[in-house]
């Protein structure tokens, strides 16, 4: 029998059980605080696990391409604030700059655009699949403007991929200084595990990409953190300069805390630590085929029910529905909405192929949607 959890269909999550071993629970008994930089673990004052933290970054970040010599970053509560952290060193590497987000861009983007020392906002428009429209673009950039543009590597609605590299030549092409940070809160664990059949440009949404400066990979997504966390991973040449241009924290010692928390999680670290040495490489390219593979499935099922706009994005794990067809052809949209916790905006409803997902759930959900057809 399903549990209420594996009813949660629209969310952005993988609600499978998990289990941790006692001594990660019984690390609750007491404070772990990382405070500051993980990779200065000395000048931390208090008990932490920064050891563990650094080492998951740099696990994740050579799935992205990026080895540990030329890596940085830290474990964070959500990738929220993974966003705020590139944008932030955007912000002050490049002053003065345009911040530049598309309009399905996650909604940190905007509230944070607002918030740091930008000289102007730029909206870039999207396709109907959510992907970055390059024309509105080339259009809305100037010449010699200074740019710091986020990016999206599996948006919230449609699970779309802007174009990285066709972005960053229309950058070049008008002679834009510019730093790349890229959400791909959602995407950072499933372009790994792509093959380039399945996905041939899976190189511009890695490290391997040399004008990405930095990124968020959430891990409660693919991976199934019990809790909201996020890696944020950057370039150690960024870090570096980035550093430079921060106060010191005279309290302790002149620690240059480049983090937006400063106090963070340990705890968190120690549990994502934990889910990374439980997880094989095989295991996560398993779930990640599987999401495709029933994303792919269950909009093809609902064509073929003449649900005609749904579609599934290469690379997505989201089957994405359109709401006015989906309302004008079921009965009771509202009771399979609320049955199965699926997500909606104006436009679109979704249902997200996370790891709790299967093709049981799957074919419940059609034949739910199938009684209540009008077609």
């Amino acid at each position: 029998m399903q549990t209420t959890k594996n009813y949660y269909a629209g969310l952005q999550a993988n609600l499978s059980y998990l289990t941790m071993p006692t001594q990660i629970i019984d690390q609750l008994s007491s404070l772990t605080n990382n405070l500051g930089d993980c990779y200065e673990t000395h000048k931390c004052p208090a008990p932490n696990s920064m050891v563990q933290e650094r080492l998951a970054v740099e696990h994740v970040a050579q799935w992205l391409s990026l080895s540990k010599e030329e890596c940085w970053g830290y474990v964070g509560g959500g990738s929220t604030l993974g966003n705020l952290q590139g944008m932030w060193m955007g912000s002050a590497l490049i002053p003065n700059a345009t911040c530049v987000f598309t309009d399905t861009a996650h909604y940190s983007i905007p509230k944070f655009a607002s918030t740091l020392r930008f000289n102007q906002l730029k909206v870039i428009k999207t396709h109907e699949n959510g992907e970055l429209d390059l024309n509105d673009l080339a259009q809305q950039i100037e010449l010699h403007e200074k740019v710091v543009i986020v990016l999206t590597a599996g948006t919230t609605m449609t699970s779309a991929y802007d174009p990285i590299e066709a972005c960053t030549q229309i950058l070049k092409q008008k002679n834009c200084q510019f730093y790349l940070h890229l959400d791909a809160a959602l995407g950072g664990l499933i372009i790994p595990f792509l093959s380039t059949a399945q996905f041939p440009n899976k190189h511009e949404y890695t490290f391997e990409n040399v004008d990405i400066s930095s990124m968020t990979i959430s891990a409660h997504k693919v991976l199934g953190m019990p809790m909201p966390a996020n890696i944020f991973i950057s370039r150690q040449h960024v870090v570096k300069k980035f550093k430079s241009i921060v106060n010191k924290v005279p309290l302790l010692d002149n620690l240059e805390d480049i983090t937006v928390y400063g106090s963070r999680d340990g705890f968190r670290a120690s549990v994502l630590y934990e889910r990374l040495n439980q997880c094989s490489y095989n295991t996560i390219w398993e779930c990640v085929q599987q999401g495709l593979r029933l994303a792919q499935y269950t909009a093809q099922k609902l064509q073929q029910m003449g649900f005609l706009h749904t579609f599934a994005v290469a690379g997505g794990l989201a089957t994405v529905i359109l709401r006015q067809e989906f309302e004008q052809q079921i009965s009771n949209p509202k009771h399979i909405i609320e049955k199965y916790h699926l997500v909606q905006d104006h436009t679109y409803i979704h249902i997200y192929m996370m790891g709790h997902i299967d093709q049981n759930l799957c074919d419940a959900i059609l034949s739910d949607i199938y009684e209540q057809s009008h077609v």
